[in-house]
């Protein structure tokens, strides 16, 4: 839940308003988010909460695929991000979103540090031990990842859904296919926009043989995103066997383009 570090119960109404947006994002309810948040701001400029909020809805746009210039976007958090915390040290979403942001960046240490600080701020944060296994699973630590968003999803079942990509994904690295399936599944019928769990879906359809699934989800992807580069997806993984497991779902899938299965020969006579 949200602090109320602040006297102004409008501003505080704002930002309570904006949460479900946070949560389960859509283009338009992510922007009516930050304009709320922003009003908040202008009654309170030193809101610390409102700042991280606002912060994070510029990292959603970026993480959704919503953002003009996503590089942008991140900047833009993390400026926030860090206004947050010098208002307010204590701030764990600030933390989590700069985290986020590091981890983009491929600052890992950093990344981890970030994450760290906000549990040992609140242990029993959702938000913070999802933040914290979202790092592990990048960092190859797959097992500690799935131990922190599992516990995570008990403390708080609704997952928002970056984090619960994350749990699918780490499931997936785990060959248990049917749970990732389960929570990709799941992250699509309460965030529809979230395209990444579509791909990750259709890896996860062709390991368990089901091609009829896979062709289905790869032909949506494709009609909704024309431009996806399968090779850039995932490129942030440390651990270059989690990518080759990844990227091997994909051609399953027959993510990649017909030519890009073809031996260098056969792909130049096409």
């Amino acid at each position: 839940m949200f602090a109320k570090p602040t006297e102004n119960l409008a501003a505080y109404d704002y930002v309570l308003r904006a949460r479900p947006a946070l949560q389960r994002p859509t283009h338009a309810n992510n922007v009516e988010a930050r304009a709320m948040l922003r009003r908040a701001i202008e009654l309170d400029p030193n809101y610390a909460a409102a700042y991280a909020a606002l912060a994070e809805t510029y990292h959603i746009a970026s993480s959704m695929g919503w953002a003009e210039s996503p590089t942008a976007f991140l900047s833009r958090a993390e400026e926030l991000a860090i206004k947050a915390l010098r208002l307010d040290d204590s701030e764990v979403r600030a933390r989590i979103i700069l985290g986020h942001i590091h981890l983009f960046h491929q600052r890992y240490n950093q990344a981890e540090a970030e994450l760290e600080r906000a549990i040992t701020i609140n242990p029993n944060d959702a938000h913070g031990l999802a933040g914290r296994g979202t790092i592990l699973l990048w960092l190859g630590r797959t097992d500690g990842a799935i131990e922190a968003l599992e516990q995570a999803q008990r403390i708080d079942p609704d997952l928002n859904a970056i984090d619960r990509f994350a749990l699918s994904l780490a499931y997936y690295l785990k060959r248990r296919y049917d749970a990732a399936i389960e929570q990709a599944e799941l992250n699509l019928r309460t965030t529809a926009g979230a395209n990444f769990s579509r791909i990750l879906l259709a890896a996860a359809y062709a390991q368990r043989n089901r091609a009829e699934d896979a062709a289905r989800v790869v032909t949506m992807i494709r009609r909704i995103d024309p431009t996806f580069d399968p090779q850039e997806f995932g490129t942030k993984f440390l651990n270059s066997g989690d990518l080759e497991h990844l990227r091997d779902g994909f051609r399953k899938a027959r993510l990649y383009p017909v030519t890009a299965d073809l031996p260098p020969a056969e792909r130049m006579n096409r």
